[in-house]
């Protein structure tokens, strides 16, 4: 669906979007989660594919 059936579809319907593109709240200096499943990502060999479910 293109954006322009969006915007008229909007239109018809009298509803609207939020203003300008969507931003994430970051903040600076904060500590990051520590890795709490003692996950270690070691490699055998370079260049190795990771794949998970």
């Amino acid at each position: 669906m293109s954006s322009r059936l969006v915007s008229v579809l909007m239109t018809q319907a009298e509803i609207y979007g939020l203003p300008g593109p969507p931003r994430a709240k970051r903040l600076k200096g904060a500590a990051t989660a520590e890795d709490l499943a003692n996950r270690k990502f070691h490699r055998l060999r370079p260049n190795e594919f990771w794949v998970t479910d």
